[in-house]
């Protein structure tokens, strides 16, 4: 199976409202790039007609192999799961309406 590319979010906030400092900024770039983080998201939201920013520290990195299989196992289940209830469908249909 093909290793497909994950994000992981980091759990450090980052605070910058209005008026951050820029040895603040710098600070806490330099906190996430020891953690491991390779970029930041800037999304911006909407609520009750006030606009506000997030930011997220995040690293895109390939899948290791037991993540690979883990994500493998986990959808082998998910299709047997679909299999044995399509199964059970189709066995009440057929008792319904016969064959």
């Amino acid at each position: 199976m093909e290793k497909q590319i994950i994000i992981v979010e980091f759990d450090y906030d980052l605070e910058w409202d209005w008026g951050v400092e820029i040895s603040q900024i710098r600070k806490d770039l330099d906190e996430l790039e020891k953690l491991g983080a390779t970029h930041i998201d800037i999304d911006s939201h909407t609520s009750y007609d006030n606009t506000y920013v997030t930011y997220k520290g995040y690293v895109e990195r390939e899948e290791t192999d037991e993540e690979v299989l883990k994500r493998y196992e986990q959808q082998k289940d998910a299709k047997c799961l679909v299999e044995k209830v399509e199964m059970a469908e189709y066995e009440r249909l057929k008792l319904k309406y016969g064959s």
